[in-house]
């Protein structure tokens, strides 16, 4: 008896065959196929291949937020195309290595190196590792200096973004603070040169350094003492002296999805729908030492914490809860 098909009406179209049965043979392969309520699967030539990468498993990273707000705002765009990856089990993880088979995005199954831009989330230090095996398993040379012009550009941001540095030789761009506005301008200076094949990726690299709130580590040359710590900071001549944090000061304007991706499987914010009421600290609820966001944001904001927009009313939030 021939083997019942792994969720066919759901699976990418051009999904090959290595890949449906690896999926066989996982436990969970809903995981790893996609195909949600309000997910986003565009075809057609010319688009740009964006990939939101969570280092942890689906049911962790599909209750993230902040990517569900860049994951739409994207896929707005109509010449630009965005997925999603999560890190895969250790069931997958070793069919994949078994294979020598690559990891894919859940939209298309489109591997890991043949994408533009692959963006990672970085929550907590716990998953740096698997941010390095996500890219060994994707086919993408692990350091920015290994990296060529068919490689994807690979972008870090979120909370450790903040202290990017034990990270820095594996990322080529840093996204430091909110990547609402950021995002678009990053794809759209990557679309613009790659219809340029004359420009190199160190010329990429540069024009990116100019996008505010975006570190380019491999700009930046350290000098560090003999007890290890850093005693000078020099920068590449043609770029920025430093990184001011990205910010997003109105929230009632800014981007926000209305129709969320419902996961197909049990994950740990069940039954619920996120929303974004308010961003950072405006009151001094939270001590600066040991809040990010506190840190980076609460020095600049009003007393009131409204005046510059940093709360968002509830008729641009139950659009949301209705469209789940």
């Amino acid at each position: 008896m021939d083997r019942p098909e792994v969720y066919p009406e759901i699976c990418p179209p051009d999904m090959t065959p290595t890949w449906r049965e690896i999926l066989y043979q996982v436990e969970r392969p809903a995981r790893y196929v996609g195909g949600e309520r309000n997910a986003c699967r565009k075809e057609g030539a010319g688009l740009l291949r964006v990939a939101l990468a969570y280092p942890d498993l689906y049911e962790i990273g599909m209750s993230n937020l902040g990517l569900s707000i860049l994951y739409h705002l994207i896929n707005a765009q109509p010449d630009l195309s965005c997925e999603r990856v999560y890190a895969p089990a250790p069931d997958l993880e070793a069919l994949l290595r078994r294979d020598r088979a690559p990891l894919r995005t859940l939209e298309s199954a489109r591997p890991l190196g043949q994408l533009d831009i692959l963006g990672f989330s970085l929550q907590y230090e716990m998953t740096y590792p698997q941010v390095l095996n996500m890219l060994d398993l994707g086919g993408i040379p692990l350091r920015t200096a290994q990296r060529g012009s068919a490689d994807p550009v690979v972008i870090a941001g979120g909370p450790c973004a903040a202290n990017p540095e034990p990270m820095a030789s594996f990322f080529d761009a840093v996204l430091v603070g909110d990547g609402e506005e950021a995002i678009l301008e990053i794809c759209r200076l990557v679309q613009a040169w790659k219809r340029e094949e004359r420009r190199t990726r160190d010329e990429l690299l540069l024009a990116l350094s100019r996008i505010p709130g975006l570190y380019i580590p491999s700009l930046y040359r350290y000098h560090f003492s003999l007890d290890g710590t850093i005693e000078s900071i020099e920068p590449h001549p043609q770029g920025p002296t430093g990184v001011v944090s990205r910010r997003v000061k109105d929230l009632e304007t800014s981007f926000f999805p209305t129709r969320p991706i419902v996961p197909t499987l049990e994950t740990v914010h069940t039954d619920a729908a996120s929303v974004k009421p308010a961003s950072s600290i405006a009151r001094g609820e939270c001590d600066q030492q040991v809040c990010s966001s506190a840190k980076l944001k609460r020095s600049s904001l009003p007393p009131d914490g409204r005046s510059w927009g940093w709360s968002r009313s509830p008729p641009a939030i139950t659009p949301t809860w209705w469209n789940c």
